[in-house]
């Protein structure tokens, strides 16, 4: 069912068998019983619950599919949110490092990635910015084309500081996180030992909404190393490497590669059809280990 319908959420009535994957919305049972008909709207586990002639609705309410403004499902995605006029550092997963400078709302408005993703053909530089933009029905974050500084004279992150005094703010609060310069580190290995990993994709409608949003995705297939980029429109995808001198070797298994720009696709769903030796995206995507996923 999870293949052939792809839902974005499972609405399950009472408690999930431990082998149920997806996007689970739990149904309290007890809540959901006749005598408390008159709960209706009652907030459960963040989630709004409407009843009407003994069924139980999921309502979407406003912002997202899950009611109300967007949350962070992912550990790494909080870094989205913070106090007015932050500048906050994340190191990711996969041990890259991320600074976003959050606005007034308290949701970021620029962010800066020490990466070049491991596609440095690409012409992201080390650092690249993206502006992100709020402005869609779902209320997702949504990082914008890659501004990148092939000269390396990129701004500094305080210069943000006037136009946050434009908007009323008196500066900037680093967070604890922050990193100094010196001390951010650009990763040679994509690996993980993470068994759960929560950067996974459990479905291809989660994937589907990951790109859609623009996500910059790595993941590991059969020990080589990948990664999929927006390329506002369409996408790309190869094989992740860095150069040892003028060579690109795969930060995967190390091996030469022959390739370094990949395919172009279109369309998400043309992407999901990209062929590997033996397989392709779309029966492989909820397996492969995620090293990094910027949404």
């Amino acid at each position: 069912m999870l293949r052939r319908i792809e839902p974005e959420v499972i609405i399950c009535y009472h408690t999930p068998f431990p082998e149920m994957e997806g996007n689970i919305v739990y149904v309290d049972y007890e809540l959901s019983l006749w005598k408390h008909e008159e709960d209706v709207g009652k907030a459960h586990e963040g989630i709004r619950i409407v009843k009407r002639t003994g069924c139980v609705v999921f309502d979407k309410g406003g912002g997202s599919a899950f009611g109300g403004e967007w949350r962070p499902s992912k550990a790494e995605d909080e870094r989205f949110l913070g106090e007015p006029g932050e500048i906050k550092g994340t190191t990711l997963k996969n041990g890259e490092y991320y600074e976003d400078v959050i606005g007034k709302d308290g949701r970021s408005a620029y962010e800066r990635q020490w990466t070049d993703h491991n596609r440095a053909h690409t012409g992201h530089t080390i650092p690249h910015d993206h502006k992100i933009g709020w402005d869609n029905p779902s209320g997702h974050p949504d990082p914008g084309p890659p501004i990148n500084y092939p000269d390396g004279d990129y701004p500094d992150l305080g210069d943000f500081l006037e136009l946050f005094a434009q908007e009323g703010m008196e500066g900037f609060v680093i967070s604890d996180a922050y990193q100094s310069e010196e001390k951010r580190v650009i990763p040679m290995d994509n690996q993980s030992s993470q068994q759960q990993n929560p950067l996974n994709f459990k479905t291809i409608s989660e994937f589907k909404w990951s790109m859609t949003y623009h996500s910059e995705v790595q993941f590991l297939y059969q020990g080589k190393s990948y990664t999929i980029l927006p390329k506002y429109p369409g996408y790309n995808i190869g094989e992740g490497y860095r150069l040892v001198g003028d060579k690109p070797f795969n930060v995967g298994d190390g091996q030469f590669v022959e390739d370094i720009f990949g395919s172009d696709y279109d369309t998400i769903d043309a992407l999901l059809n990209h062929k590997f030796d033996d397989s392709r995206l779309r029966e492989i995507i909820t397996r492969v280990e995620v090293t990094e996923r910027t949404i």
